[in-house]
């Protein structure tokens, strides 16, 4: 594909050969797909790694879950030496983060049902006491 730092020319001039893509969609690909020297897979420790180190790499306060994924890629890759693609980084990262909303939410919807003591009777209970009042009835 050429030398990496004729990146942008290279796929300006992919992209005029291949005219339904844009330079940047043809980088995309090449980063998170082709590049040979990306690795396919995490290993745990990379993976403790991102989760670890993610918001340190936060650029912005005033915008949550602003990190700077190229910054965190090459460190990953100085201290593991595997590159990895950005978007399999920062699906890691959000992974975990999904994972932990949703247990959190399910940890308070099983407090708030555990919270309810007013608990309007329910339709077994009504059956089991028109099956005795019958029983009753007929001897």
């Amino acid at each position: 594909m050429g030398k990496l730092e004729d990146g942008p020319k290279l796929f300006h001039l992919v992209s005029k050969e291949m005219p339904s893509y844009t330079p940047e969609q043809l980088s995309n690909y090449w980063n998170d797909y082709l590049d040979p020297e990306c690795e396919n897979f995490l290993t745990i420790d990379e993976k403790r790694f991102i989760i670890n180190m993610a918001p340190y790499y936060n650029k912005s306060a005033a915008i949550r879950d602003k990190v700077c994924w190229k910054e965190l890629r090459n460190d990953l890759r100085m201290k593991y030496g595997h590159l990895h693609p950005i978007k399999r980084i920062r699906n890691v990262w959000y992974n975990r983060k999904k994972r932990y909303y949703r247990a959190a939410r399910t940890a308070k919807k099983i407090a708030k049902t555990a919270s309810d003591t007013s608990d309007p009777p329910s339709i077994n209970q009504n059956v089991s006491s028109r099956i005795s009042i019958a029983s009753l009835l007929n001897p």
